[in-house]
């Protein structure tokens, strides 16, 4: 019998490295694994629906599934795993010291519907009170910053001219 042939649009993660491989294959199917940064995937899927397979934004496709727009199904496999308390910088000069310090100040964030957003904004709320609507909230760093996993992980981000940044 033939093998089912899918093309898997996912990042270059170790616990999907043997698919990638093929040192893992699932019974009756052929994977054209194509590894991409998860920006480029969530824009290729979304955009195009390009892969036949793919991971994919949560917060972009839990906005589709709300608006009754999504030609997807999600299933709960999460290839990326990342510790979102890490992503969040403050200015040193900003005098903040702990993040329910963070109410009433300007936040940059490189996309406010990003997932890492999401699940910063849930944990600063659950964790520390502090609310959605309690921030300023922009596409540029200034007081506090939420940096995307990319950056976070290199440990390098852009956080504008004249500010200094430490993780809290």
């Amino acid at each position: 019998m033939e093998k089912l042939f899918l093309t898997v649009g996912c990042g270059n993660y170790d616990r999907t490295q043997a698919l990638q491989t093929g040192a893992v294959q699932a019974e009756g199917i052929r994977l054209n694994y194509i590894p991409l940064q998860p920006e480029e995937i969530f824009w290729r899927m979304s955009n195009f629906k390009e892969f036949d397979v793919s991971e994919m934004s949560l917060s972009n496709h839990v906005t589709m599934v709300s608006r009754g727009e999504s030609p997807f199904v999600a299933i709960p496999v999460f290839p990326s795993r990342f510790f979102r308390h890490s992503c969040v910088f403050v200015n040193v000069d900003s005098g903040i010291t702990k993040p329910e310090q963070c109410k009433g100040k300007r936040v940059g964030v490189a996309e406010y519907s990003m997932t890492a957003a999401v699940w910063v904004r849930g944990f600063l709320q659950d964790d520390y009170g502090v609310k959605a609507m309690d921030v300023r909230v922009g596409l540029e760093a200034t007081e506090v910053h939420m940096c995307m996993e990319a950056s976070c992980h290199s440990g390098h981000f852009w956080h504008g001219p004249g500010i200094r940044a430490v993780l809290i």
